[in-house]
């Protein structure tokens, strides 16, 4: 009874031994290997994320730089016949895009009309390099800049007359919580 005793211990004291010198190390690796893969995919959802974030904020410029108030409101250069605050309420309260701004900026690089302020007149091609580059040779562009104060995702869409006379751009900004809460 005594031999079986210390085979039965002297086997579960093997088992335990080679448990630890080799599921140990194992289950390290593995638990390694797990994370790297979720770190890998979160990583692609928050790259795909901000891809599709960028590409429907820069279809909304494109929907926008075709407005016919828009565009006779700068050829005149009367920014009192714009007014987007409804519009961008209907975004907050219908989309993912709850801190969507908007901003028009003249052919010469000013600021024509902020969502956020009243502020406007202001020439934005000395400050940011971005626009002063898209003047010389307008297109549709998405970026993501650091400012001051925060990160945020841009979309600029230039803005055309009937004629194919460049009259300034429309920019979009949005921030990244909504890409956090998804």
């Amino acid at each position: 009874m005594k031999k079986i005793l210390y085979f039965v211990i002297g086997f579960l004291l093997l088992l335990s031994i080679s448990y630890y010198f080799y599921y140990s190390p194992k289950k390290e690796e593995i638990t390694k290997e797990i994370f790297l893969e979720k770190s890998i995919q979160m990583r692609k959802l928050f790259t795909d994320e901000i891809k599709r974030k960028q590409d429907n904020t820069l279809n909304m410029a494109f929907i926008l730089s075709q407005d016919e108030n828009l565009i006779n409101a700068l050829k005149i250069k009367n920014k009192s016949l714009l007014n987007y605050d409804n519009t961008l309420l209907f975004l907050h309260d219908n989309s993912d895009y709850k801190n969507l701004w908007l901003q028009i900026v003249d052919k010469e690089g000013k600021s024509f009309y902020r969502s956020w302020k009243n502020m406007s007149g202001d020439d934005l091609s000395n400050v940011r390099t971005d626009l002063d580059e898209l003047i010389k040779n307008p297109k549709p562009t998405t970026n993501i800049s650091s400012g001051l104060f925060d990160l945020t995702l841009k979309a600029i869409n230039p803005i055309y007359d009937l004629n194919g006379e460049f009259l300034g751009f429309v920019e979009f900004i949005s921030k990244f919580n909504s890409i956090s809460k998804t």
